[in-house]
């Protein structure tokens, strides 16, 4: 499954962002849209953004060690979606 979601975050796609028209992995979707969601408030993308904050912190300025597929496969396996929050 791991190969699939990988494939999948690559692939590149048109987006207009602040008014311009970029082409964006999905990869970079993904982790833009996760810290946007964490800078306005959600508990959730805050939860998974910690610990790769704190890893910066501790190895210096290297977001290079920041991994897309990583988080992804995260929240996969470790936040609930929302019909499961809804229902327990």
């Amino acid at each position: 499954m791991g190969e699939l979601i990988d494939k999948e975050l690559d692939q590149i796609v048109s987006v207009t962002e602040s008014g311009k028209q970029r082409r964006l992995s999905k990869r970079e979707i993904l982790i833009k849209g996760l810290i946007n969601d964490a800078l306005k408030g959600d508990r959730k993308a805050q939860a998974m953004l910690l610990p790769y904050v704190e890893r910066t912190r501790e190895h210096g300025d290297q977001l290079s060690e920041l991994d897309p597929a990583e988080i992804a496969r995260f929240a996969l396996r470790y936040l609930p979606r929302d019909d499961e929050e809804s229902s327990g």
